[in-house]
């Protein structure tokens, strides 16, 4: 979905991108809620943040 392909292209827009899929989450709307929740599984995943740190490493 487009949060994810967003989320994945650098670290701050990472940040942004699981700001937003929280929010998601807390809503009331069921589906919003549902969105939130695989968007944010997706953002998280080990894979997703391997990738991301490995392009911005820590000084």
């Amino acid at each position: 979905m487009a949060l994810c392909a967003i989320g994945k292209r650098n670290l701050p827009l990472h940040a942004a991108t699981t700001a937003t899929t929280r929010r998601l989450i807390a809503n009331a709307d069921a589906s919003a809620r549902w969105v939130g929740t695989y968007e944010l599984r997706e953002l998280c995943s080990r894979s997703v943040i391997s990738r991301l740190f490995a392009r911005y490493p820590r000084k």
